[in-house]
């Protein structure tokens, strides 16, 4: 993110030769931007210690999260994780081929796969999230206290969750 202008002189660029669309809405949009912009580098950075990509680590954390037994259809994880269905193949390949996921013939359907994890893809995954969940501690808790962390949380959760619904 180093080669990057500083949010602070984008927005002040945006106010000097563009004013009519500085207004907060632009301020916190760019400002959302650019923090996912940090979020995913990090994410990105921390998931290739573990030996995964981006995309196979949002795979491993949506099986992880599913109630047992923990599978999903290839369907099913594109809606969660949004990728195309070309990349979810290789994805779902390079996995399985690491031993980190099983893909087996669905019961009902013979044309369709059940995805699991394995032992290895858990563990493998737990490990890689402690790690992202640290990273994020430390990202925030350099500019932001508890209570802001929570306020924050509470804004975002609320504004996203109300969008959504419509």
């Amino acid at each position: 993110m180093t080669d990057r202008l500083p949010l602070t002189s984008i927005l002040d660029r945006i106010r000097e030769n563009w004013p009519e669309t500085a207004t907060r809405e632009t301020e916190i949009m760019v400002s959302l931007i650019r923090l996912n912009d940090i979020i995913d580098a990090r994410t990105k950075a921390v998931a290739a210690e573990f030996g995964l990509t981006i995309a196979g680590f949002e795979t491993l954390a949506t099986l992880r999260a599913e109630p047992a037994p923990g599978q999903m259809t290839p369907n099913q994880l594109r809606q969660t994780v949004l990728i195309t269905s070309g990349g979810m193949t290789k994805v779902l390949n390079t996995l399985a081929a690491d031993g980190l996921i099983t893909l087996t013939t669905h019961e009902t359907d013979r044309r369709s796969k059940q995805i699991s994890l394995t032992e290895a893809g858990k563990k493998r995954i737990e490990d890689c999230m402690a790690s992202v969940s640290e990273t994020d501690r430390h990202l925030l808790g350099q500019s932001l206290g508890d209570g802001e962390i929570d306020q924050l949380r509470t804004l975002l959760t609320q504004t996203v969750a109300k969008l959504e619904a419509n």
